[in-house]
């Protein structure tokens, strides 16, 4: 007797998905418009499988302009040269499609462009991308 669909795991249920900036995305919420503004602290940069997928079993890539600055593959991580110990993700929140990545200590070097990737099965399938820009909020200054 063959398994319902309903009752795959999640991580077989679909067989492609979008990358949203939402876990619960609306008809205004667009990448690659998603602009963060921070200083000096930590920032979440949002991205999930939609509709919910695990990631688990899945590779996930983060990239700053074209450098890899995190990949998690087979439940290892690297981190890119700069971002050793200030790049993660939640490593709880992959069964449900959470691929948000966390960069700590946020600096202005660290304005740019990121983009998120996700790829699966054993062709490596590229499902989609997301654009996100970050700018650090300049220094106010005192008179």
């Amino acid at each position: 007797m063959e398994e319902s669909e309903s009752q795959q795991p999640l991580e077989t249920r679909a067989e492609s998905f979008d990358l949203v900036p939402d876990k619960h995305p609306s008809s205004s919420c667009y990448w690659p418009n998603t602009v963060i503004e921070v200083k000096n602290e930590d920032a979440t940069l949002p991205c999930y499988l939609s509709p919910e997928t695990s990631a688990v079993t899945m590779e996930i890539r983060w990239f700053k302009w074209i450098y890899c600055i995190y990949q998690y593959k087979n439940g290892e991580v690297r981190e890119g040269r700069g971002y050793e110990g200030r790049v993660s993700l939640i490593m709880e929140e992959l069964q449900r499609g959470n691929v948000s990545l966390t960069l700590r200590d946020v600096q202005r070097a660290d304005e740019g462009k990121y983009r998120c990737m996700v790829l699966y099965g054993e062709d490596k399938k590229v499902t989609s991308e997301t654009l996100l820009e970050i700018y650090v909020n300049p220094v106010e200054m005192t008179l």
